[in-house]
């Protein structure tokens, strides 16, 4: 792909955000019409399809592969908020919508979303500030459900009488597919509702969780970095506090930081499983895409041979440990794997040091990284249980992957990946 391609497309990115809610384009940047888990239910038992309730894709990476002659586009769907000053644009919605008030003086709604003679009516109805779940048409509540009240969902036109127009939440809680064609991007394919329903599947005690920078260690090396009087810092120290955000028992029977596994649904109402990094890679004869969570570190194995019709091969996890730890004790266990898996990189058997292709994760907070190798295995015999070949324990919670003596097994046994071992990293 030439660079005047990749300038192209890049500019046709820019196009479709800034564009994406006109109605010929707004199928670019929005996701709508699948079940998501916007309900905080401890798991994914409530999924529901919230009529014209959307989501804005917000691309944090994209890859580029061609096949068959044409170009294609994936993009990872983390989302992302924006702050300008003092505007915010990502709220609670019950601070949107409080019972038949608006919670914006001169802001006006359309009568499909918001009544303003009964709080029961409308689209908003579930994220109402009043809200009643004894009440039939409102069997579930998410009043911190967070909506953007930014373009894509109000229209700014006249800036004196503000109209808001759809409900739109941030994240798309997966990866796309889209065409280059002459006529610009072609969305051919999404993951819809499939990481959260996997994803909770293969780990309900991840689902929808959360572990980052504010889960590190009170009087660990990212805490004493920061200064005395550092936002994160306090926050920090709030989230190891069980009178605040922290657990009585963060793994060892002592307060601290909540493990992962403590933390389901805590971004459900926020931007769920957020698709940071996206590559692709060619192994044993398919084309692979891999993409990681954010803050749960669940990972998605897609075989994309056919663009139009991905497979999803594998659903794994980054750091197992964290299902009973919190991020400073598996560090010191040197078990805690990759936690905010920012960059993935994609090495050909000849570039890996394994001698076969493999795929490299690096966790931005964890300080860890592990490779992953793919095993290829005949049509013919199925895939055997793959056992570990870690050199052991290294470093910061460079993590063995062992994951109990299992590999990460393909659905259709045609093909798999192993993690072989784990590269030293520094301390949260």
């Amino acid at each position: 792909m030439s660079i005047a391609h990749v300038i192209d497309i890049a500019l046709a990115f820019l196009y479709f955000d800034q564009h994406k809610l006109t109605h010929s384009h707004c199928r670019y940047g929005l996701k709508t019409g699948y079940p998501v888990d916007v309900v905080e239910d401890e798991g994914c038992d409530t999924m529901p399809i919230v009529e014209d309730l959307s989501f804005l894709r917000s691309a944090d990476s994209i890859a580029s592969f061609s096949q068959n002659g044409n170009q294609y586009i994936l993009t990872a769907n983390e989302g992302d908020d924006v702050s300008y000053g003092d505007f915010d644009e990502r709220l609670k919605a019950k601070n949107i919508f409080k019972g038949t008030k608006l919670g914006f003086t001169n802001f006006t709604a359309d009568a499909a979303i918001f009544s303003t003679t009964n709080a029961a009516m409308g689209q908003s109805r579930f994220f109402n500030k009043e809200c009643d779940k004894e009440n039939e048409s409102t069997p579930w509540c998410s009043g911190s459900m967070r909506l953007t009240i930014g373009s894509a969902a109000v229209d700014y036109s006249n800036p004196e009488a503000p109209h808001i127009k759809a409900l739109v939440g941030i994240g798309g809680r997966g990866f796309t597919i889209f065409e280059v064609t002459a006529q610009g991007l072609e969305l051919v394919w999404d993951s819809g509702d499939t990481f959260e329903k996997e994803g909770c599947a293969a780990f309900p005690w991840a689902h929808n969780g959360i572990q980052d920078e504010e889960f590190a260690k009170v009087g660990g090396a990212l805490y004493n970095f920061l200064d005395a009087d550092d936002g994160l810092r306090e926050t920090i120290e709030e989230v190891n506090d069980p009178e605040e955000d922290g657990c009585t028992d963060g793994g060892d029977g002592n307060p601290g930081a909540c493990p992962l596994g403590q933390t389901v649904d805590g971004r459900s109402l926020k931007d769920g499983y957020a698709a940071e990094t996206i590559v692709t890679g060619e192994a044993c004869g398919h084309l692979y895409a891999v993409t990681v969570s954010e803050k749960n570190s669940v990972g998605f194995l897609y075989d994309i041979s056919d663009a139009t019709t991905p497979i999803l091969e594998s659903v794994f996890h980054l750091s197992p440990a964290s299902e009973l730890l919190n991020p400073g004790l598996a560090y010191d266990a040197r078990t805690l794997g990759e936690i905010d898996s920012e960059t993935i990189q994609f090495l050909k058997a000849n570039q890996s040091p394994t001698g076969k292709a493999a795929f490299l994760f690096s966790g931005a907070w964890s300080g860890t990284a592990s490779l992953w190798e793919f095993t290829c295995v005949t049509p013919s015999v199925p895939a055997e249980t793959l056992t570990n070949e870690s050199n052991g324990n290294m470093g910061m919670g460079g993590m063995s992957m062992s994951m109990g003596g299992r590999g990460m097994s393909s659905r259709r046994g045609l093909r798999s990946i192993v993690p072989p071992r784990a590269v030293r990293g520094v301390s949260m």
